[in-house]
This record gives C-alpha cells, structure tokens and sequence, in this order.
C-alpha cells in the first residue's frame, strides 16, 4: 500500500462581518427654531424701521449713546475713587486726632473747606454714607 499523505488543510477564509453605521436619527427641530432665522431677520428689519421712524439720525443717535455709556463709566469710576480716598482722609483725621491735634487744626493744615471738613470728620451722617459707599 501506497502511504498517504494527509491533505493539506487550509485555514477557513475569515471575512470581516458586515459593520452598518450606526443609525442616526436627525435632531428634533421645535417649530420656533424652524422658523428663528427667517423671524429674526422679519424681526431685525422691523426694528430697524421702526428705529428709524422714532430717530431720523439713527447713526447720530447711537454714537451719542456709546458716548454716555462711556461718561457712565467714568462717573462710576471717579465715585468710587473719590470714596476711596476719602475713606483714607479720613482714617488720617482719625489718627491725627489720636496724635493730639484737635479737628480744627487737622482742617487748617489741609486746608479743608468747611463742606470738606463735615465730610471727612467721621461724623454724621455724611461720613456714615461714605462709609456704607467703600
């Protein structure tokens, strides 16, 4: 007898299985959002006219409004400033007085008007304000 050689076994093919992507489902669009760009611009064009009746220079009118925001501001800021300070002026009376100089001489060496000298005493009501404000 002829020996026989096993037959050679190949490996079984291995495909990939089949990926599907997986689904997406679109988002739900609410029925304002359908309509939002549309409507704004509507909406944008009606303002403008309606500014435009109301404020025949409109141009005018909204470099004047940037220039009081900025006056705004800078009011803001200098109150706060000048309540800064005058809570040190003050302080500095205080402790002036603390050295022995009387009220009256701390105004004299200041040179305080007299509005200044009730406003930085550290008394009434003034100065209570003041200090709420710091």
């Amino acid at each position: 007898p002829e020996p026989t050689l096993p037959e050679p076994t190949l490996p079984e093919p291995t495909l990939p299985e089949p990926t599907l992507p997986e689904p997406t489902l679109p988002e739900p669009t609410l029925p304002e959002q359908a309509a939002a760009p549309e409507a704004t611009t509507h909406r944008d064009r009606l303002r403008d006219r309606l500014l435009g009746l109301l404020v025949p220079d409109l141009d005018a009118a909204l470099a004047t409004l940037a220039v009081a925001e900025q006056a705004r501001d800078g009011a803001r800021r200098a109150h706060r400033e000048v309540t800064e300070h005058a809570a040190t002026l003050i302080e500095a009376r205080r402790e002036l007085i603390r050295h022995g100089l009387t009220s009256d001489q701390i105004s004299e060496l200041l040179r305080l008007s007299p509005a200044e000298a009730a406003r930085t005493s550290g008394k009434g009501p003034a100065t209570n304000a003041l200090s709420r404000s710091v």
